[in-house]
């Protein structure tokens, strides 16, 4: 039974050996795929070259078989005596390990911690380790510098400012040499040539700028009135400013002060300062008023002679509400206290009764009464037949006019009319 075996074990050995015969040095047609550039290329075995192909396992001496890894030399339970080293023979039980005479020197094992005759630091750094740089090579290798190699590393600068850029320098080290570095927005480096406008990753936002006509954040109405416009007012802030007004903000401005002429008689109004809010005038009365505002501007649109004096024609007058309550005020007084004057019977003037009624235009003024007769038509006839009223009615220096009426059935002429004149 061992014999068998080891005649089988013969046939594979010699099988594998064909083949490693193939490369094995100086052996004729050596293989060109050296042992170690980890690739197990044909003609490699891991008995031959386990740094490509691996260990071999499973071959254990005493077992019988001369397995792959056994040798006449390592196992001779198994693979039997070796042939005759010496005879110029590479038997089947020898190789370059056992008997380099006839099998030829073993190859270069790049892993097997020895720098082979074939292996070079270039080849299998692990055995021959790393390659020393060499000068000349046109490549800057560790441990070449300027200093050491120039011809690899170029020539050193004399230092920073010498007006050229060396190897050592740049734009950060030296920037009289080798220029500015550029600017590169986004690097979280706020660099020459950036600012906030150009790169607010880097440099951060700007500052809003009053008076470039944007209102930005930061701005408002009442820190630049330039870009963000004049602050609306703010009620409640005890200012009555632009844009207020009583009756939208009384906490400010206060409690608007009445206006005579709403409709509501309030405040300080009463009959003799306002009568049209604080005394319901009868509108009979008031359409008399206007008959004559209709007649006197008739009268004024063509020229007159009144007594000795002659008018040209004269531009309309229209009603006025301030001399217009003077007027009714007078003409009521002397129908309730049955008298017939220019001046009241409590001493005031025309002067001051149109001032008392809030009048603001400008004087001359002039003044027409008249009374006893109920209509519009025979009181005009009244004023135009005397020289002093008609003049009045044609002064061209008037403008406005306010006009009364009354009545008072107990007064002597019952019908009480008034004409004021102003500017």
């Amino acid at each position: 039974m061992r014999r068998v075996v080891r005649a089988e074990n013969r046939r594979l050995v010699t099988a594998l050996l064909a083949g490693l015969v193939a490369w094995s040095p100086g052996c004729e047609g050596r293989s060109a795929t050296p042992c170690g550039d980890n690739l197990c290329d044909m003609g490699e075995t891991c008995f031959n070259c386990p740094h490509d192909c691996g260990v071999c396992v499973g071959d254990i001496c005493g077992d019988g078989v001369c397995g792959l890894a056994e040798y006449c030399d390592t196992c001779r339970a198994d693979c039997g005596r070796c042939g005759d080293c010496g005879d110029g023979i590479c038997g089947v039980y020898e190789r370059c390990t056992a008997c380099p005479e006839d099998c030829g020197s073993c190859p270069d094992l790049c892993g097997d911690q020895i720098c082979g005759a074939a292996e070079t630091c270039s080849i299998c750094a692990p055995d021959c380790g790393q390659c020393r740089p060499i000068c000349g090579d046109q490549v800057c290798g560790v441990g070449e510098s300027c200093e050491v190699c120039p011809a690899d590393c170029g020539v050193c600068s004399a230092g920073c400012g010498d007006g050229t850029c060396g190897v050592d320098e740049t734009c950060v080290s030296c920037p009289s040499d080798c220029g500015s570095c550029s600017s590169v927005c986004g690097n979280a480096l706020c660099e020459p040539g950036e600012d906030c406008a150009s790169c607010p990753s880097d440099c951060g936002s700007c500052q809003p700028v009053c008076g470039d006509g944007t209102c930005e954040a930061g701005e408002a109405c009442d820190v630049c009135v330039a870009d963000c416009g004049t602050c609306a007012p703010v009620c409640g802030d005890g200012t009555c400013e632009a844009g207020e007004v009583c009756d939208v903000c009384i906490a400010d401005c206060g409690t608007c002060p009445p206006v005579c002429g709403d409709g509501v008689c309030e405040g300080n109004e009463d009959v003799n300062n306002c009568l049209d809010d604080c005394y319901d005038w009868p509108a009979a009365w008031a359409a008399k008023e206007q008959e004559i505002l209709t007649q006197i501007n008739v009268f004024r649109s063509q020229p007159h002679t009144c007594g000795t004096q002659s008018f040209p024609a004269a531009s309309p007058v229209t009603m006025n509400a301030e001399l217009r309550l003077a007027a009714r005020l007078h003409a009521m007084d002397m129908a309730d206290q049955d008298y017939f004057a220019h001046d009241s019977l409590d001493g005031r003037d025309l002067m001051d009764r149109i001032n008392d009624a809030g009048f603001t235009g400008t004087c001359p003024c002039g003044e027409n009464i008249a009374a006893g007769s109920s209509g519009s038509t025979d009181t005009m006839d009244q004023w135009i037949t005397s020289p002093g009223h008609c003049a009045n009615m044609m002064d061209g220096s008037f403008s406005t006019i306010g006009i009364g009426y009354g009545y008072n059935a107990s007064s002597t002429y019952g019908h009480y009319w008034v004409q004021d004149f102003g500017n």
